[in-house]
């Protein structure tokens, strides 16, 4: 649904889940940090996505997540630092994969994703 454009249908669907289940998965975290963002939402976007990563410190879509989100919102130290963690878990990653990854119905939010990876210091 967020990808295609839905992202308040596609922010209930984790929140709801996450209720009747308090041991989630952590992607569920994921998909409402992505609804978030496309709703202009970064402050608890990178709030939800920290959350994440403190839960599993290994989880390379949040790490490449708030990567992006630190990027956009000029923490730039801070979006290297997720970059780096990104790059440890998957040290092959380049902005080609990234483009794989994240596939957008929406050019701008597909930009967006890629601003945000390229001020994080991703290349390639």
């Amino acid at each position: 649904m967020i990808l295609a454009g839905e992202a308040a249908r596609g922010a209930q669907a984790p929140r709801e889940a996450m209720q009747h289940n308090p041991f989630h998965p952590t992607y569920y975290r994921g998909i409402l940090a992505n609804a978030l963002e496309e709703l202009g939402q970064n402050t608890e976007a990178i709030e939800v996505s920290t959350e994440a990563v403190r839960v599993e410190p290994d989880y390379f879509s949040g790490h490449l997540r708030l990567a992006r989100l630190c990027g956009l919102t000029g923490q730039i130290e801070k979006a290297r630092k997720h970059l780096a963690v990104t790059l440890r878990i998957n040290p092959k990653f380049t902005m080609a994969m990234a483009d794989a990854f994240y596939a957008s119905s929406k050019k701008k939010s597909t930009d967006r994703f890629r601003l945000g990876l390229t001020k994080a210091g991703l290349s390639g």
